[in-house]
């Protein structure tokens, strides 16, 4: 017999007369016991325990994955139990990324031909962009990109909402910018 196997049955041998022994026994949680399975090769190494590994991929590129040396896996759809821990996916988020405000013409008070110009640069396929301001008047308030009319010399915010059809995440970013007077713009 291996030296391993002697010292396994020793272990076990052990830990049973532990086992019952007397009123401080301790009541063990009962499950599959760990199998010892032979290499096959004429050393009798020991290979592995009876265990398992499972590994799910969620949504958004990540995955999760949890083990057992007792043989207790478990997966569905969105979570994974190893000798019962549950692992669940993380949500996903499927709200527009926040984007910067880039000033492409600036605008003037009071406004005249070519308004000011503002845009979203590397806008996301399929997202719309709602643009709202205090203190301009936008010409098209829809898209990547607004032209706008100040209304007063000074300070204004373009605010942008960013919302994907299907999705009830929304993502609202924003930006300030000044309209100076006409006299000193040209």
């Amino acid at each position: 017999m291996s030296p391993i196997r002697i010292s396994l049955a020793l272990l076990a041998t052990t830990l049973l007369a532990i086992g019952c022994g007397g009123p401080e026994e301790q009541r063990i949680e009962e499950g599959p016991a760990p199998v010892l399975e032979s290499s096959g090769d004429t050393a009798g190494d020991v290979q592995a325990f009876n265990a398992c590994t499972v590994t799910l991929a969620c949504p958004g590129g990540t995955s999760i994955q949890c083990g057992s040396l007792l043989g207790d896996c478990r997966s569905t759809t969105k979570s994974v139990t190893c000798d019962g821990v549950t692992r669940t996916c993380g949500p996903t988020s499927c709200a527009p990324a926040r984007k910067s405000i880039t000033e492409n013409i600036s605008v003037c008070y009071p406004s005249s031909h070519p308004y000011g110009r503002y845009s979203i640069p590397s806008p996301e396929s399929g997202v719309t962009y709602t643009w709202s301001s205090n203190y301009a008047s936008l010409h098209n308030n829809t898209g990547s990109y607004v032209v706008l009319s100040a209304t007063s010399v000074g300070y204004f915010t373009l605010y942008v909402t960013a919302s994907r059809p299907g999705c009830a995440q929304t993502t609202t970013f924003s930006a300030d910018f000044y309209a100076e007077d006409a006299a000193s713009c040209f």
